[in-house]
C-alpha cells in the first residue's frame, strides 16, 4: 500500500490562509492536518485500488464504548450494510505500536469488523479475524471489494 501514489488525486484548496482537502465521503472541505492527509490518502487507496464504493465509507463518526464517546477514522461497510473494515489513521511521525493496536481493538469491541487496518501513511498493518481461534492475525493484503 503506497499512499503517496494517490497524492495527485487529492483536491486541495486554500481559503483564508488555510489549506483544505476535499473529503469525497463527507463531501466537504476539511482542514489539512497530517492525520487528515493520511486519512484522505487511505480513502483514495481503498476506493481506487481496492474498489470500495465511496457510498460504503463512514468517516470520523462517534461510537459509544462503555460510558465514553470515541471517534473512529474510517469504517467500510459490506454489501449487506455490516461494518467490514475498520481503519485507524495516525500522523506519519506516530509509531504504529501496541497502543495503536489496543486503540483499534477497543473500537472493534463495538463495531465487530473482520478486518482491521492501522496506518500512519508510510507504514500500515492489516489484520484479519481468524474465526476459528477468535483472534486477529496479521495479513499482508487488504481484501478487494
Amino acid at each position: 500500500m503506497n499512499l503517496l501514489d494517490y497524492q495527485a488525486r487529492l483536491n486541495i484548496k486554500s481559503k483564508d490562509g488555510e489549506t483544505y482537502l476535499f473529503d469525497p465521503v463527507r463531501k466537504k472541505d476539511i482542514k489539512l492536518t497530517p492525520e487528515e492527509l493520511v486519512r484522505q490518502l487511505t480513502i483514495l487507496y481503498l476506493h481506487h485500488a481496492k474498489g470500495y464504493s465511496l457510498a460504503r465509507f463512514s468517516v470520523e463518526k462517534q461510537i459509544k464504548l462503555n460510558d465514553t464517546i470515541k471517534r473512529y477514522d474510517i469504517v467500510i461497510y459490506d454489501k449487506k450494510g455490516q461494518p467490514f473494515i475498520l481503519v485507524e489513521c495516525k500522523r506519519p511521525e506516530i509509531k504504529l505500536d501496541e497502543a495503536v493496536c489496543a486503540q483499534i481493538a477497543r473500537y472493534n469491541i463495538v463495531l465487530q469488523v473482520p478486518y482491521l487496518i492501522i496506518t500512519n501513511g508510510p507504514d500500515f498493518f492489516s489484520f484479519a479475524l481468524d474465526a476459528g481461534q477468535q483472534q486477529f492475525l496479521r495479513v499482508d493484503t487488504i481484501p478487494d471489494e
